[in-house]
């Protein structure tokens, strides 16, 4: 009992926070707690132990028989059928310095896929080090964009990190480890998508998450609950709040859900004008007509657009087209150069 204390505490009081459901919950996997017996303590990585005893505030010296106390009661030790003490497969999955070559299923398939290649990223370590590798890898695969804010440009990525976090830590916290599959994370030309295995818990259903207020449930509570000691996940269980949040302040369409192949599928939509470099700030794009919008799409397509390239183009009268590029200087988008017949409109900062 005293290995399931810490996990039971902690969700009693989530469920505190969430309406009682009329259908009981179908409880975690007891595969977590599992000993995994051709495992040892010599697999669990001092530093990764480190690092969840700092999480922790913890001052405890690694190793010790402390430690090991600690670990067992937490559930992420146990007693083999020799009654020797080793990792069990929460422990495993969250510090074994290899854990991938104990519980191959641990390994994360991650993959970039973009004008027709694929780069591989696969994570196979402790998963309190996945975080570290997670945002690495999508800084340096996505799309960057220029974004234009009022008279501001900054570089941001195509998808906003605290979406992909949130896809990314349900899914490989939450997943079923019974089986031997793995957690795939794909980014795709227009989206991406990250796929996890097992189903829901009940009473949790689809349609539930797609309202984007779910209880906190979840299959590895020991796993998530170390989780949410470094900081990764918070126990009130409004992540996929956050996550669509983000996503549309980050001018994208919300996350979508759904179910495939055993897998539960999050899906982040990405900006449908793949070929483009510059994106406008949801707030300013508020304020532009679809015409302005248009002409913005052009320039940055052409690097410059001038007057009679907006009557032709857009149809429009000599004084509208002046009209137009004006409230596009105005708003701080577009930048006039030059003066006369050489007269021309580029991306403000360009």
């Amino acid at each position: 009992m005293d290995a399931n204390r810490e996990f039971i505490d902690y969700w009693e009081a989530a469920e505190r926070t969430t309406s009682t459901l009329a259908e009981p919950f179908e409880g975690p996997s007891g595969k977590e707690l599992e000993v995994v017996e051709r495992a040892s303590l010599d697999d669990l990585s001092r530093d990764e132990l480190s690092r969840y005893l700092g999480g922790r505030k913890n001052k405890i010296r690694v190793p010790s028989n402390e430690l090991w106390k600690l670990m067992e009661r937490a559930g992420y030790v146990g007693r083999t059928k020799k009654g020797k003490l080793a990792p069990t497969v929460a422990g495993t999955v969250l510090f074994a310095s290899e854990p991938a070559e104990i519980l191959p299923q641990c390994r994360v398939a991650m993959e970039a896929k973009k004008a027709g290649r694929t780069v591989s990223g696969d994570f196979e370590g402790p998963l309190l080090g996945f975080r570290d590798h997670l945002e690495t890898f999508f800084k340096e695969q996505m799309r960057q964009f220029t974004e234009v804010r009022e008279l501001d440009r900054i570089q941001v990525g195509e998808y906003p990190m605290e979406s992909i976090r949130e896809a990314a830590f349900n899914a490989v916290i939450h997943r079923d480890y019974e089986a031997g599959a793995r957690v795939h994370i794909t980014l795709k030309e227009g989206e991406v998508e990250v796929r996890s295995p097992g189903g829901l818990l009940k009473p949790l259903s689809l349609s539930r998450v797609r309202t984007f207020n779910a209880p906190p449930y979840s299959r590895n509570p020991h796993i998530a609950l170390a989780a949410q000691r470094m900081g990764w996940i918070e126990e009130k269980g409004s992540g996929l709040g956050r996550m669509r949040d983000a996503m549309i302040s980050h001018g994208l369409r919300p996350p979508v859900f759904d179910f495939a192949d055993g897998y539960f599928v999050v899906t982040l939509p990405g900006h449908e004008q793949a070929w483009s470099s510059t994106r406008l700030a949801p707030g300013l794009l508020a304020k532009l007509e679809d015409r302005q919008k248009r002409i913005i799409d052009f320039v940055d397509e052409n690097g410059r657009i001038t007057r009679n390239d907006c009557v032709k183009r857009f149809k429009v009268s000599s004084k509208t087209a002046t009209r137009e590029l004006n409230r596009l200087v105005e708003v701080g988008v577009l930048e006039k150069r030059e003066k006369g017949p050489a007269t021309h409109y580029v991306l403000l900062g360009t």
